[in-house]
This record gives structure tokens, C-alpha cells and sequence, in this order.
């Protein structure tokens, strides 16, 4: 199952690197992030988007 999930998401693509993505899209299935898009993917332009809000997001 995949779901998209909008927001403001901190991640560390590399050690010692620190990332703040404001307004992202985060393309998660079975679980698992697979990435963090600008937009939403015209693959899963179908799939309802869950909005976290102001909130931060921290994948782990």
C-alpha cells in the first residue's frame, strides 16, 4: 500500500549533512519511505495526499 504524506521533513541524506525540506511530498509503501518529492508524481496523482500541517516530520 502507498501513501503520500505533504509536510515539512527533516532528513540526513549523508552523515553530517542535515536537510530541511519545507512542503514536501513524501511517497511512503508497505511502510517504508521511498522519497521525498517537490510535487507528487504523476504515477500516484490518483492517491489521496494527508497534509501533517505546520507539523515537522522527521523520517527514521
Amino acid at each position: 500500500m502507498t501513501a503520500l504524506y505533504k509536510g515539512h521533513f527533516i532528513d540526513t541524506p549523508t552523515p553530517g549533512e542535515f536537510r530541511v525540506r519545507k512542503d514536501a511530498i513524501a511517497i511512503v509503501e508497505d511502510g517504508k519511505l521511498l522519497s521525498l518529492e517537490r510535487d507528487v508524481p504523476a504515477q500516484f496523482s490518483s492517491l489521496p495526499v494527508k497534509d501533517s500541517g505546520a507539523g515537522v516530520v522527521i523520517p527514521s
